[in-house]
């Protein structure tokens, strides 16, 4: 078993959502997806896919691009961004999805040595966060320990998020300091596209090393963590 992440898929298959006005590179993006992934991920493999999974606004037209997920080879823990609009109660999408997709929401899983888990984030706050903002941020702090809280010790532990975790400017955060007191090996994160993959910190940072999973930043092919 090897553990494989790749998020920021932004699958369109039944709305009409074409994603190379962002650039060529998200030329049939989902066909670019699937064939790399065929080729890397066997069925024993496990792939984290933190987010922005499709842009449908509702489950059922989120149905299609589901079904696109769950025949991929592997395991798929997958856990909400900030574009997953269709994305409503965890029941919901657990019903919605294959046996071969796990959700990700307050909770962990366990496989083997590995224990994974994980939330959406938010931006980091700043002088100028909106309290709204900042009372979002906060809430997924609360949902970060949830879900570090239900790892068992003893695990090499991995967390997903949507939004990084941390940033040139601010290497130091309330998320990098929970997953910190809670031994959290490794961080796969997405959210950042283009440009943006300038600003993101990727390698070993105090202790925690963070990978960069959005599909344009790894030409739509997952990477292998562990």
């Amino acid at each position: 078993m090897r553990i494989f992440a790749l998020s920021d898929l932004h699958l369109s298959l039944s709305c009409e959502k074409p994603m190379d006005v962002f650039g060529d590179v998200w030329k049939d993006h989902a066909g670019q997806i699937e064939e790399n992934w065929q080729k890397t991920v066997s069925g024993e493999d496990i792939v984290l896919v933190a987010g922005d999974i499709s842009w449908a606004m509702s489950m059922a037209e989120a149905a299609d691009d589901l079904a696109f997920l769950g025949r991929l080879n592997g395991t798929k823990i997958i856990l909400r961004g900030n574009h997953d609009y269709w994305w409503s109660s965890v029941t919901k999408v657990r019903s919605a999805v294959s046996d071969s997709i796990l959700v990700v929401q307050n909770n962990s899983f366990c496989v083997g040595d590995y224990a994974i888990g994980g939330t959406r984030l938010w931006n980091i706050p700043n002088e100028e966060t909106k309290p709204e903002d900042i009372k979002i941020y906060d809430r997924e702090m609360e949902r970060l320990k949830l879900t570090l809280g239900s790892m068992p010790d003893g695990k090499i532990k991995i967390v997903m998020t949507h939004f990084p975790p941390l940033d040139p400017v601010n290497p130091e955060t309330p998320a990098t300091a929970i997953m910190k007191e809670h031994g959290v090996s490794t961080v796969v994160y997405g959210h950042l596209h283009g440009r943006a993959h300038h600003a993101a910190v990727t390698g070993e940072h105090d202790g925690i090393r963070y990978v960069l999973s959005s599909a344009d930043y790894l030409k739509f092919t997952p990477v292998q963590i562990f």
